[in-house]
């Protein structure tokens, strides 16, 4: 049986090697089979988690701008998305609360 694929965005203060040294080894000890593609902006992280997409849900996340791009990713497609790992998503509420 081949590892379940992941997707991983990085924010825009980082990038996909920073993603991988932080998600890589824990989603493959828990079977996924991770990618960190190298995006920069929103456009290229859509188009990145369309052409993951081979028939197989994934498990699609992110840092920050990454983790949002990932989450809205998986509301447009949830018969593509097998869950959503989201790191420090941006916020999206009032900021009367924010920090």
């Amino acid at each position: 049986m081949s590892p379940s694929p992941a997707v991983l965005l990085p924010g825009t203060a980082s990038d996909e090697v920073f993603v991988a040294r932080v998600f890589g080894r824990p989603l493959t000890e828990a079977g996924f089979a991770p990618a960190t593609p190298a995006v920069r902006g929103v456009r290229e992280c859509h188009e990145a988690l369309d052409a993951a997409w081979s028939g197989t849900p994934l498990l699609v996340g992110g840092i920050s701008l990454g983790a949002h791009v990932a989450t809205a990713w998986a509301v447009r497609h949830p018969g593509r998305c097998a869950g959503v790992l989201a790191a420090l998503a941006a916020w999206l509420g009032p900021a009367g609360g924010a920090p």
